[in-house]
């Protein structure tokens, strides 16, 4: 059952999120997991509170993980940086964990947050962050 639970919200994420991988398209790919939940919130609860909240977690943390591997790729590809497969990974992990912080916050609140603040002030935060670091990466020969 848990696998079911898992791969149902994943493929509604999938598809909610299909164009939402791209360095430009991380806000779009957060958005929709903001209002995933806001708009699936009783089934959303009802998975949280249940013995399937694990099952549930991963399959944010997996597309979480996916958007921002996929986000920072395109990211030193397009600004052509070359950087290690282990900065990418790196990098991928750290905004990672910001990220997912952020949405469990939001999750714990039981989205009390306006999700459009939430994503500006992400923006703010980051904006040409994930740039910077790769070229800071690129210039260390990492």
């Amino acid at each position: 059952m848990a696998d079911l639970c898992r791969q149902t919200i994943f493929c509604d994420l999938a598809s909610t999120l299909q164009d939402n991988t791209g360095y430009d398209q991380w806000v779009d790919g957060f958005r929709s997991i903001l209002y995933y939940g806001r708009a699936n919130r009783k089934m959303f609860f009802h998975i949280f509170f249940s013995d399937y909240r694990s099952s549930l977690m991963t399959a944010l943390d997996e597309y979480s993980h996916n958007i921002i591997r996929k986000a920072i790729r395109r990211c030193a590809d397009d600004s052509r940086i070359s950087v290690s497969s282990e900065t990418i990974n790196f990098m991928s992990d750290f905004y990672y964990f910001v990220f997912i912080g952020v949405i469990r916050q939001d999750i714990s609140t039981r989205f009390s947050s306006d999700p459009e603040q939430i994503l500006a002030g992400c923006q703010v935060t980051m904006e040409s962050s994930i740039q910077k670091s790769l070229m800071k990466f690129a210039a260390a020969g990492k």
